[in-house]
């Protein structure tokens, strides 16, 4: 006697109710979101309590700095009235140097991020954002220019489409109206001429 073929046994059926999956085939019936948790539980009202408790730090945290701040203001203030014409001229001087430091640091900045790539990050879609959304799309964008500055090989940061809450939100950024880039309200595809060298990221 030879070997006996091997026995195939049939495809299970599926489950009533199941649907077998086959590959490479969408299914069209997307699956059941899960039932949305219910605010007035143990659970939630714990993270809510929690959440009020950051905020509240975080708003005592920025009054005790903000008060720090006047005080050092204050002593400042009291230490120049007892100077003489000669150091104030002096601290005057001292404080329009370091502005021009500035100034030349900044346009050295200018200058290496001109000359490199520029790459433009779309946000038109900013009213289809949360207002959460909004506030983590501009800490990326600060973050962003950090890290272009602190680069060998700088680039060139455009930003289209920027209006609305997100217009709101950049300015109150510290600083963002000295920053080095182009926050452009209209969509790229209106002032975008030459994409030569030019990357879009939206």
């Amino acid at each position: 006697g030879g070997v006996a073929p091997p026995v195939v046994e049939p495809p299970a059926e599926p489950a009533p109710g199941s649907k077998r999956k086959i590959p490479w085939v969408v299914d069209p019936q997307l699956p059941e979101l899960p039932p949305q948790s219910d605010p007035n539980s143990k659970r939630a009202r714990k993270k809510a309590a929690k959440f009020k408790g950051m905020l509240e730090k975080k708003k005592a945290k920025k009054a005790e700095l903000k008060a720090a701040s006047a005080e050092a203001r204050e002593k400042q203030a009291a230490k120049d009235d007892h100077l003489t014409e000669e150091e104030r001229k002096q601290k005057e001087a001292k404080r329009l140097e370091r502005k021009q430091e500035a100034l030349r640091e900044k346009e050295a900045f200018k200058a290496s991020c001109t000359d490199g790539p520029s790459v433009i990050l779309d946000c038109e879609f900013e009213p289809h954002l949360t207002d959460g959304e909004i506030r983590s799309l501009a800490q990326q964008v600060l973050y962003s220019y950090g890290s272009i500055k602190n680069a060998e090989k700088r680039l060139f940061l455009i930003l289209s489409g920027v209006a609305g809450r997100l217009r709101e939100r950049f300015g109150k950024l510290s600083g963002f109206d000295t920053w080095v880039l182009d926050a452009k309200s209209e969509p790229y595809c209106e002032f975008l001429e030459d994409s030569t060298n030019t990357y879009i990221i939206g």
